[in-house]
């Protein structure tokens, strides 16, 4: 099991040096600030597990960069099929919709949500630590994501400080299913991990059209 002081020294440190570069960095460059801050996290965080010997943190780390990267396609969904969420233009390289950070910044949330779930002896404990570390992260996310000019909901009539609600069911979900997908592939390979990885992506993406449907547009039926 990963120890809680290295994923808390780990990611606070990350935190303040991302913050203050992206709070800091000129207009003009902002787009590959953001992308270098995403990139530096994935270099560091495989750098910490290699140099502390940390198995158990390779191993997350593994597991949720092919799940980080498919969560491209729901947010490119959402942005040019739904029309519901709009990423902003900073001149970096896109992949349809989506900035090209997007597909490694999933991984952020998402290893703080499963590392610290797996700190609680009890499964049932751990699954909801899941869904609430996920609801709680992913939520702050949606809320910082507009001033911090990384993306925006459009066109949504049920959100609370700007935050769309349909997505909050899903997200919360994704730390559930995370976490679950982790344990029941934790040392049977890669191949293993790569497949729920990715059915895990696809399942979210189920859930946010369904929770998109059934509390948007069903409310105006």
């Amino acid at each position: 099991m990963i120890r809680l002081r290295s994923i808390l020294v780990f990611h606070a440190l990350f935190a303040l040096l991302a913050f203050g570069a992206v709070l800091l960095a000129p207009d003009a460059v902002y787009g590959w600030v953001l992308l270098a801050a995403v990139l530096g996290y994935h270099v560091a965080s495989l750098a910490w597990a290699v140099g502390r010997g940390d198995r158990e943190w390779l191993r997350l780390w593994l597991y949720l960069l092919p799940l980080s990267m498919a969560q491209v396609v729901p947010d490119w969904i959402l942005a040019e099929w739904v029309g519901s969420l709009v990423f902003h233009d900073h001149g970096i390289p896109r992949i349809g919709a989506v900035p090209v950070y997007m597909a490694g910044m999933w991984s952020i949330p998402l290893f703080v949500t499963v590392a610290l779930a797996r700190q609680a002896r009890l499964p049932a404990l751990r699954a909801v630590i899941a869904v609430l570390l996920a609801l709680l992260l992913f939520a702050s996310s949606e809320w910082y994501a507009h001033p911090l000019a990384l993306w925006h909901a459009v066109g949504v009539e049920h959100s609370i400080w700007g935050v769309a609600l349909y997505v909050l069911p899903p997200e919360a979900a994704l730390g559930l299913a995370a976490w679950w997908g982790f344990e029941a592939t934790r040392g049977r390979g890669l191949v293993p991990q790569l497949l729920v990885a990715l059915a895990t992506s696809v399942l979210y993406t189920g859930m946010l059209i369904t929770s998109y449907f059934l509390i948007e547009y069903g409310a105006t039926l």
